[in-house]
C-alpha cells in the first residue's frame, strides 16, 4: 500500500489545479462539553443551539435562546428542519440506544431532569461528577473516550469528527489517511465504532459518508489527507484545544432554586392547615397545600425528593457557569473541547465555603459525602487540578487576613474549634467528618497539571449576609392569624436568622480583606497568571414589578405559610423593607465591582439591567397561565370549583414566566427542602406554619432557569472574548 507524504500530496495539489477547491475537508469535536457523559444528553443542546441560531439576538443572549427552546414543551414535538424527527423523538431514539431510563422525554419535568441513567438514580448519574467521593474519578464515556480512573481531569485523547463539505455527488467514492503524527491508541475509526473498535490509518469508501470519527490525542495533532470523487483535497491538520472552564462560588453560581429533578407531588392528597390563603375569603378548611407523593398510609414515598447533581451543594445543570460553559463548547469553529470543574456550593462565603469547611444544605449519608463539612473550593480545586491526584491532601497554613471586626472571626473562629457549631446544627448524623476548623485556613498544596482558562466566580452575597437580608424583608409575626401562628413565628426567625441594615452594611465594609484573600489565592494556589481569566457576576436584584416600580407590600408568592408577609415600597412600620435591600444590593454590587477592578478581575452584568421587570413580583398581565400565578394553587376538598390547577400535571417549574426569580411558593412546590434526610420510612408532610415555612428555603428568591440562563450570557459573552477571540460568530456584540 502506497503511503502519502507532504510533497506527493503538494505535487497532487498543483496538479489538480492549486486552490480551485469544489470540495474540503473539514473537523469538529464530536463531544465538546466533556461533562455530559452520554450523547443523547449533549444532543439536546446541539439541537437547542442549531434552532437558536435563527435569532437575530442570538450572538450575544445564545443561552437565553437556548433555554427558551428547551424549556418549551412545544418544541420538544415540532419537526427538525428537513426530517420527520422532533426533538422527543430524537433523543428517546438516542437513549433506547444507551440502555437508559426513563425512554420517555417529559418535557415538564425540564431538559436536565434527563440526566438519570435509571428512574431511580441520582440526577448526577449522566455527568463525570461523582457526589459520593466528592471528585471526579471514574468517570466513564463512550462519546468522550474517557475510560481511565482519572481521565475526565488528564484527557488522553478526543474524539473528532472528519467531515467532507461542497462536494456536488453524494454517491461520489472517497478516502481518507493519516499522513502525519499517527501513534498508538489513535487514527480513524472502523465503523465508526466509539468502543470496541481498531484504529485505521487509512479508510476507503465506495460512497462517501456523512462523517467519519478518528481519536487525536491530547495536546498533539494528526495530519490527514482525502480524495472526494478522485479529487485531492487540502490536508487538515486536528489539534483540539481543551480547555479548563472551572466554577466556585456560592447559591447564584449552583444553580440553587432549580434541581435537575423537581420533588415529586402527591396527584391527590393535600396538607390542609387552617388558616386563608389569600385577601378573598376562601373558607378556612378549603385550602390545601400540595404536599410530597405519598404511599396509602400517607407516609411519604421513596424517590419523590428533589434530586441534583450534588445534593449537599444544591449544584444542577441549570447553574449559570455550567450554562455559559455548554455554550461555549458549542460556539465558534468547534475545534475545542470543554472540561468542566465546578465546586460551587450554596450558601458559601469567601469565608466558610472557599478558604474554610463549610457545612452543606443538606445531609448525606454516604461516602465522603457523610463527612458534613465540605473541602474548601480552594483547596477542592487545587486538589483536582493539581500533580500526585490520589496522593494525601498534603494541606498547608494560608494567611488570615480577615479584619479583626469580620464576623467570621467572632463567630466561628472565636473559640479556635467548631464546637459552637456542633451544638447549632444537629440535623445530620456525622459530625464534623474529617474538617476541621483553624485560626488560618489549611487548603491542598500541590503544583497544578493543568492551567485553568477560565475561572467563574460569583461571591460576596453570603458574605453580605443575603439569605438573613431577606428574613428581615419577608418576616412577619403572625400577629393576624391564630396564636399558633404567634407562637411558631420566633421559632422559625431563630432558625432561618436574621440581620439589620447596619450590619449588612458592616458586613460589606469588610468585604476588602476577603477580596484580598481571594486574589492572593487565584494567584498562589490556583496558578492564575492573568487576574483577568477570573470573570466575577454581580447579583440581579429580585426588587422590582413587571413596570420597574419597587414590589408592594403583602403575600403574594409567599402564602404557603402564614409567617411571611413582604414589606413593600409603601411599608414604613418594618425594620427591613424592599426599598432598604435594593439599597445594600446596589452598595454591594458597587463594593464588588471596585474591588474586582482594583484586581483586575473580569466582571460580567450585563444581566443586571437585564433583570429589572423580572423581579420576584413580577407578573404578565396578558399571560393568564398557571406559571405567572403567585399563589399558591389550592383545590376545594369536594368540589372542583375551587381548583387553580392540578399541581402534579399542571405545574411547570422550568416553564417561561415574567417573574426571574423563584417565590416561597415556587420553591415549596419545586424542592421541598430538608437539611435532614428528606425521606424516612415512617416520615409525614405536617400542616403547621413552621414545618411549611422551612420546606419554602429551598432557593427563594434565587433566579429561576431563565434567571441563570441570563445570567449565563454575560458570563459566555466575558469567556469568548477569551478562549474564542477572532472565531465567526463566537464574540459577543459583533
Amino acid at each position: 500500500m502506497m503511503r502519502w507524504c507532504p510533497v506527493l500530496v503538494l505535487v497532487l495539489l498543483v496538479l489538480s489545479g492549486g486552490n480551485v477547491r469544489s470540495a474540503e475537508l473539514t473537523w469538529e469535536v464530536v463531544q465538546p462539553f466533556r461533562f455530559l457523559r452520554f450523547q443523547s444528553d449533549h444532543r439536546i443542546h446541539e439541537l437547542a443551539y442549531e434552532e437558536a441560531a435563527k435569532a437575530t439576538d442570538f450572538t450575544d443572549r445564545r443561552v437565553s435562546a437556548m433555554e427558551a427552546l428547551l424549556n418549551e414543551p412545544a418544541w420538544w414535538n415540532t419537526h427538525l428542519s428537513n426530517s420527520s424527527l422532533t426533538p422527543s423523538t430524537t433523543i428517546e431514539a438516542m437513549r433506547r440506544e444507551e440502555g437508559r431510563e426513563p425512554e420517555t422525554v417529559e418535557p415538564r419535568l425540564g431538559w436536565s431532569s434527563l440526566l438519570r441513567v435509571r428512574e431511580n438514580s441520582s440526577a448526577g448519574a449522566g455527568t463525570c461528577w461523582n457526589a459520593t467521593t466528592q471528585s471526579f474519578f471514574n468517570c466513564l464515556s463512550d462519546p468522550g473516550n474517557i475510560f481511565g480512573a482519572n481521565e475526565y481531569m488528564f484527557p488522553k485523547r478526543h474524539v473528532v469528527k472528519l467531515i467532507i463539505t461542497g462536494g456536488t455527488d453524494p454517491h461520489s467514492a472517497c478516502r481518507i489517511e493519516v499522513i502525519d503524527g499517527l501513534e498508538p491508541g489513535t487514527g480513524l475509526l472502523e465503523d465508526n465504532a466509539l468502543v470496541q473498535s481498531r484504529e485505521q490509518s487509512e479508510l476507503s469508501f465506495d460512497t462517501c459518508p456523512d462523517h467519519v470519527l478518528a481519536r487525536i490525542p491530547y495536546e498533539s495533532s494528526l495530519t490527514f489527507a482525502a480524495t472526494y470523487g478522485g479529487e485531492v483535497l487540502e490536508p487538515a491538520t486536528v489539534k483540539v484545544r481543551d480547555f479548563v472552564v472551572a466554577s466556585m462560588g456560592d447559591s447564584f453560581a449552583s444553580g440553587e432554586g432549580n434541581p435537575d429533578l423537581p420533588t415529586v407531588l402527591d396527584a391527590e392528597r393535600t396538607i390542609r392547615p387552617r388558616y386563608r390563603p389569600d385577601s378573598k375569603g376562601a373558607k378556612l378548611s378549603d385550602f390545601g397545600v400540595p404536599r410530597r407523593k405519598s404511599r396509602p398510609d400517607g407516609t411519604i414515598a421513596p424517590f419523590s425528593s428533589a434530586r441534583w447533581v450534588d445534593r449537599r451543594c444544591h449544584r444542577s445543570m441549570y447553574s449559570p457557569h455550567a450554562r455559559a460553559a455548554i455554550a461555549l463548547a458549542l460556539s465558534g469553529d468547534r475545534h475545542h473541547a470543554v472540561t468542566y470543574v465546578s465546586f460551587a456550593c450554596s450558601g458559601a462565603e469567601i469565608t466558610d465555603g472557599v478558604f474554610w469547611p463549610q457545612d452543606g444544605r443538606e445531609c448525606t449519608t454516604w461516602g465522603r459525602a457523610h463527612d458534613r463539612f465540605l473541602e474548601p473550593q480552594i483547596g477542592a480545586l487545587v486538589g483536582a487540578l493539581g500533580q500526585n491526584v490520589g496522593s494525601a491532601p498534603n494541606p498547608r497554613s494560608f494567611p488570615n487576613m480577615l479584619h479583626q471586626k469580620d464576623v467570621f472571626n467572632s463567630t466561628h473562629l472565636k473559640y479556635g474549634s467548631t464546637g459552637e457549631i456542633k451544638v447549632r446544627n444537629s440535623y445530620c448524623k456525622n459530625w464534623p467528618g474529617l474538617n476541621k476548623f483553624r485560626k488560618n485556613p489549611h487548603l491542598r498544596t500541590a503544583p497544578l497539571k493543568r492551567d485553568i482558562d477560565v475561572l467563574f466566580v460569583s461571591l460576596g452575597g453570603n458574605d453580605m449576609g443575603f439569605a438573613p437580608l431577606v428574613t428581615s424583608t419577608v418576616m412577619t409575626s403572625g400577629a393576624t392569624d391564630s396564636i399558633f401562628g404567634d407562637l411558631m413565628a420566633p421559632v422559625y426567625r431563630m432558625a432561618a436568622g436574621g440581620i439589620s441594615l447596619d450590619e449588612a452594611n458592616e458586613r460589606i465594609g469588610h468585604l476588602n480583606q476577603r477580596f484580598a484573600m481571594l486574589a492572593l489565592a487565584f494567584e498562589k494556589k490556583l496558578e492564575i497568571d492573568d487576574p483577568g481569566k477570573v470573570v466575577m457576576s454581580l447579583y440581579p436584584s429580585p426588587a422590582h414589578d413587571e413596570n420597574e416600580e419597587l414590589c408592594a407590600s403583602g403575600r403574594r408568592g409567599m402564602n404557603a405559610t402564614r409567617l411571611f408577609n413582604l414589606a413593600g415600597r409603601n411599608d414604613t412600620n418594618r425594620p427591613v423593607t424592599i426599598a432598604d435591600a435594593q439599597g445594600v444590593m446596589k452598595h454591594l454590587n458597587n463594593t464588588i465591582r471596585q474591588h474586582a477592578d482594583a484586581h483586575g478581575f473580569t466582571i460580567a452584568e450585563t444581566f443586571v439591567e437585564r433583570f429589572k421587570p423580572h423581579g420576584i413580583c413580577a407578573t404578565s398581565p396578558a399571560a393568564d397561565t398557571a406559571h405567572e400565578k403567585l399563589d399558591l394553587p389550592f383545590q376545594h376538598k369536594n368540589n372542583d370549583t375551587w381548583r387553580v390547577f392540578h399541581p402534579v400535571d399542571d405545574f411547570y417549574p422550568y416553564a417561561k414566566r415574567q417573574r426571574w426569580f423563584r417565590t416561597f411558593n415556587d420553591s415549596y412546590l419545586l424542592q421541598q427542602h430538608f437539611k435532614g434526610p428528606a425521606y424516612t420510612e415512617k416520615a409525614k408532610d405536617k400542616g403547621n406554619a413552621f414545618y411549611l415555612a422551612v420546606r419554602t428555603l429551598g432557593g427563594p428568591v434565587h433566579p429561576t432557569a431563565e434567571g441563570h440562563a441570563a445570567i449565563a450570557d454575560s458570563l459566555y459573552c466575558a469567556a469568548a472574548a477569551k478562549l474564542l477571540a477572532g472565531q465567526e460568530g463566537a464574540e459577543c456584540g459583533n
